[in-house]
């Protein structure tokens, strides 16, 4: 499935080093960063606020650790300057509530 939209904002998760959210047409999109040296996708997300950008999802499962929802979706997103990160998002998920999971 393909869709495009705006990034409206941004937010680093505090205590989780390098995972943030991007918030796409009032969804938040999830990423967890393994290296928390690697902050690039966050840079340019945040850079490019207002930007339209297009995604593909493919539905995916997730193991019992995953401490979010039963269901998680795969994204590439494909952002200006031809830059492509795979990123776990969540669906529908207001950020304040997202952080209490």
């Amino acid at each position: 499935m393909e869709t495009e939209g705006t990034i409206e904002g941004t937010e680093r998760l505090m205590g989780w080093s390098g995972d943030f959210y991007v918030r796409i047409n009032g969804n938040n999109y999830y990423k967890r960063l393994h290296n928390g040296n690697n902050t690039e996708l966050f840079d340019m997300a945040r850079e490019n606020i207002g930007r339209k950008v297009s995604l593909e999802f493919e539905e995916v499962s997730t193991k019992p650790s995953d401490w979010f929802l039963d269901r998680f979706l795969l994204a590439s997103f494909n952002i200006p300057r031809n830059y492509r990160e795979i990123c776990r998002i969540s669906q529908d998920i207001p950020l304040h509530d997202a952080r209490k999971s």
